[in-house]
């Protein structure tokens, strides 16, 4: 089982699907595509909104997998 981390979201952009997040325990940018979210849609996260998620390394570097928005 993959471990899970939170992080904060930098950046998205919804006509590339593309988004960033700022991992809380040591500040590594992580890549987030819009098929990889669950329970919220891509539509609905913001810049500053905290997420939980696991990291697959994919061909660019890190990559979020399993992403779900944390209400707080």
């Amino acid at each position: 089982m993959a471990d899970t981390y939170r992080g904060t979201i930098k950046r998205i952009s919804r006509e590339s699907g593309m988004g960033t997040i700022i991992r809380d325990d040591d500040g590594e940018t992580v890549r987030l595509h819009f098929s990889h979210m669950v329970g919220a849609t891509f539509k609905t996260l913001a810049p500053g909104d905290t997420v939980a998620f696991e990291v697959e390394m994919g061909r660019r570097g890190p990559e979020a997998r399993k992403c779900l928005k944390i209400e707080e």
